[in-house]
């Protein structure tokens, strides 16, 4: 579908821009925002 294709080109700008090492600490700390969101709520 049409959404996998965006979320595929996403995944590779971030890894352009940010460089692959930088990838897992990004995602930690969008699971800690995540998890103070539900907290919050």
């Amino acid at each position: 579908m049409a959404y996998e294709n965006v979320i595929i080109a996403v995944v590779i700008i971030g890894v352009l821009i940010f460089g692959a090492k930088k990838i897992p600490e990004l995602a930690r700390t969008l699971e800690r925002q995540k998890a103070s969101l539900r907290k919050a709520e």
